[in-house]
């Protein structure tokens, strides 16, 4: 029976990827391996090095995560955050409302 597990991306001797898709073991013990030029989607993977981050004064940055407007869950995490922040950063807390606010009315007006 095989394991089940996330893909993954492999980088082969020319520098290239490929991406693991699907592995299996045969019972004569060989194991086969599926694989794609192309990442699987998102909704078939947790977290992974999606996006390179960097500090504008160049000082090392510690692991992040990225939030974008066209995501569907991106508004509610801002505005969590926006709450949470609050009590230390209240000017923080403000501006991540008002991009909250403008992303939904984009939302809106997209239709």
């Amino acid at each position: 029976m095989s394991k089940r597990f996330r893909p993954f991306m492999q980088r082969q001797w020319d520098g290239s990827v490929r991406w693991v898709l699907d592995m299996y073991e045969k019972s004569n013990g060989v194991v086969m391996a599926l694989f794609s030029a192309d990442p699987p989607p998102d909704q078939d993977r947790g977290l992974y090095g999606k996006y390179r981050v960097e500090k504008v004064n160049g000082k090392p940055l510690g692991q992040c995560f990225v939030l974008e407007e066209h995501d569907p869950h991106a508004m509610a995490a801002l505005r969590a955050y926006a709450e949470s922040c609050r009590p230390d950063f209240p000017f923080l807390a403000d501006d991540l409302m008002v991009m909250a606010n403008r992303w939904h009315a984009n939302r809106i007006a997209a239709g």
